[in-house]
């Protein structure tokens, strides 16, 4: 004999559960995407492709095509002085933003920053925030002249637009996403615990089964994992497979390449790495003993894969 309101406990249940997915839906569909491209650059006579990250930007009246290099190895947004300063006059508010007084550092000296300046990533508007003036950097270009490459190289993306966010590395696709909380199409994601400091991640790994900590620095693309000299010795081959004059903020001096011998891994995944490099710059060596890190990954152990960063909780995940 049938119970009275099975029935409608019946009816209940597939009104909920079609509301659920209907929410699942819709959830997945707010998710505002915005594209990425990998810029390639020659470095003595060789061809470097995936050599970083840009996202093309809209800088508030202006009409000049922009992009920005994504580079999570910077804690703060910032303006490339020689690329931005014929730009200065032609928006009041922009000029008038300009705190002279400082307040963005860069390898030891104090830039003024502009305060409340607007952004926009792809097509999705950012919160205004203070972003630095590097000033004396980049490449000069003509107001009203596109580059060669169609988009002016303007500044780099740093962490601080991501904090207190959720952002969504999709590298197979080449897009990223800024959310509140984890979007419900990943809910599901396993996470592994981060440490946020001074406004940059650095992320454990498991490396020749040793815990080791690393900064994620989406700004070092053409490395998967870069490190010491003494680091590399017993994760690795003999044998120097390669070696490349590269520069940074100046410097100029070799990394070498070794073939990697150990496996990697965030939680329970196993990173695609192959390879380790390292140079011989005390400058460095000092930067990682200083951080209290083994070294810096970057985006070629996550080609394939979806990184899920939770900068709210300090949490990161992979797809």
């Amino acid at each position: 004999m049938k119970q009275p309101g099975n029935n409608f406990a019946r009816y209940l249940l597939i009104v909920l559960a079609i509301t659920y997915i209907n929410y699942q839906t819709a959830a997945a569909q707010q998710l505002k995407w915005i594209p990425f491209y990998w810029e390639t650059e020659v470095i003595e006579g060789r061809s470097i492709p995936d050599f970083s990250i840009t996202i093309p930007v809209k800088i508030e009246s202006l009409q000049d095509p922009f992009k920005m290099q994504l580079d999570l190895g910077s804690a703060q947004t910032f303006i490339y002085g020689n690329s931005f300063a014929p730009y200065l006059n032609q928006d009041k508010e922009i000029l008038n933003a300009l705190d002279s007084s400082g307040g963005f550092y860069a390898e030891g000296k104090r830039y003024p920053v502009f305060r409340d300046f607007k952004l926009k990533l792809g097509q999705v508007d950012v919160p205004p925030l203070n972003v630095g003036y590097y000033e004396g950097y980049g490449q000069r270009y003509e107001t009203g002249k596109p580059a060669m490459e169609n988009k002016k190289l303007i500044g780099t993306i740093g962490c601080d637009i991501f904090l207190n966010k959720v952002l969504i590395l999709d590298y197979p696709h080449q897009r990223i996403a800024i959310s509140d909380h984890i979007p419900a199409q990943f809910a599901g994601i396993s996470l592994e615990p981060v440490s946020i400091e001074g406004g940059r991640i650095v992320v454990s790994l498991n490396i020749d089964s040793r815990k080791q900590r690393l900064l994620f620095d989406t700004g070092s693309s053409m490395f998967s994992l870069l490190t010491t000299q003494h680091n590399v010795i017993g994760i690795s081959e003999d044998a120097v497979i390669d070696s490349l004059k590269t520069t940074s903020w100046g410097d100029v001096y070799y990394v070498y390449q070794k073939k990697l011998n150990s496996p990697i891994r965030l939680g329970n995944h196993e990173l695609k790495s192959g390879d380790v490099f390292y140079d011989k710059i005390e400058k460095f060596d000092r930067f990682y003993d200083n951080q209290n890190i083994w070294g810096i990954i970057g985006n070629k152990c996550f080609r394939n894969n979806i990184l899920i960063i939770d900068f709210s909780n300090s949490k990161i995940g992979m797809l």
